[in-house]
């Protein structure tokens, strides 16, 4: 996955969340999330809502602390509709 200039600026936005510290690759998470076409705002509040921390809570891979990576992040949002998320920005 190539990470963007933009998923990077988010995600040194985003390196205080409370999950940042639980993946791998911080600006991949970033990056897979505009993938799947949030905007900037919506990615931003993503990576510092509770979605983040229970996309590694309930990781199937196994990954320790640390260790998760995207696919975490996208089984992990499976289910949460955009306006799950627009409710993040309210």
């Amino acid at each position: 996955m190539r990470v963007t200039e933009k998923a990077k600026q988010i995600a040194d936005r985003c390196r205080d969340a409370y999950s940042a510290d639980r993946f791998k690759n911080w600006d991949a998470v970033a990056q897979c999330l505009l993938d799947m076409d949030y905007t900037e705002q919506e990615v931003e509040a993503i990576m510092r809502s509770k979605l983040m921390r229970w996309a590694c809570d309930m990781d199937s891979s196994g990954a320790r602390y640390g260790q998760h990576t995207t696919g975490a992040v996208i089984r992990g949002m499976r289910g949460v509709t955009h306006r799950d998320v627009k409710e993040l920005l309210a």
